[in-house]
């Protein structure tokens, strides 16, 4: 099944397959769950404290099933719920996995930048790696959308204002728990 998964997703990441394609696997939302944030929290932990890492991972995978569920409620079409979510999660971290490399040449400079924000000089942050990562997340969108126009049954532009939705939900949850945790005192320097 797990070779199956890992095809799938490079379909859909090579924009050559729908979720409609995704192996149907209603009892793995927490399995899915756990592969779609561990790429999150390997990324995301090579400049934050690993609590607030894990925060975002977790947020992550909150609004991409969140967000899913709404937009898939709204249009009625709630019975393609687990193979969109589960393909969301899939491409996406198969795609975060990607951005581990290039981030990593970033992460010291972001985290000296944090430590010192009224340095006189900012550090030079190299430009290949942040180029690499801007196309790696358009790409992501991309296919988010291309997931969402199948699943939806609806034209490439609806798909992009799906992509763009979902966004704005991923990122209002991981924000949600960075509140949470700010405001409860955890994960600070």
């Amino acid at each position: 099944m797990s070779v199956n998964v890992l095809r799938r997703t490079l379909d859909l990441v090579l924009f050559r397959a729908g979720p409609e394609a995704f192996p149907f696997m209603p009892g793995r939302h927490v399995t899915l769950g756990a592969v779609g944030g561990t790429p999150v929290f390997m990324v995301y932990s090579l400049a934050l404290n690993p609590i607030i890492a894990l925060s975002m991972a977790l947020g992550t995978v909150l609004g991409i099933f969140l967000a899913t569920r709404l937009i898939l409620r709204w249009r009625q079409l709630d019975a393609r719920f687990t193979q969109t979510a589960h393909a969301l999660l899939c491409s996406s971290a198969f795609m975060t996995l990607l951005m581990i490399l290039p981030f990593s040449q970033i992460a010291p400079i972001l985290s000296e930048m944090a430590a010192d924000p009224e340095a006189a000089t900012p550090p030079d942050i190299p430009a290949i790696p942040v180029l690499v990562m801007n196309v790696l997340n358009a790409w992501n969108f991309l296919i988010t959308a291309n997931v969402y126009r199948h699943a939806t049954d609806r034209g490439f532009a609806m798909g992009l204002l799906y992509s763009l939705l979902s966004s704005g939900m991923v990122l209002a949850t991981v924000l949600g728990f960075g509140l949470l945790l700010g405001s409860l005192g955890i994960g600070g320097a």
